[in-house]
């Protein structure tokens, strides 16, 4: 990944990054459905720091079904 950009408005230059992170969080979930069939991914619970914060408040913007707690 190219590095993150510190110059500019952040919620603008970082968004894709963000979306990114997103897609990622939901493909790993789907993967681990296939896996791990007994446990129970409608009450998920997400954290992150600092940039992964961010993404994981876009991914419970985005999916607000599949988010419990942030």
């Amino acid at each position: 990944d190219a590095p993150m950009p510190t110059v500019g408005k952040p919620s603008e230059l970082r968004r894709p990054l963000w979306e990114r992170g997103a897609e990622n969080i939901s493909f790993v979930i789907e993967e681990l459905k296939k896996i791990y069939r007994k446990l129970d991914f409608k009450n998920l619970l997400l954290a992150g720091h600092s940039n992964g914060g961010d993404t994981v408040m876009l991914f419970a913007e985005k999916y607000p079904k599949r988010v419990k707690k942030i």
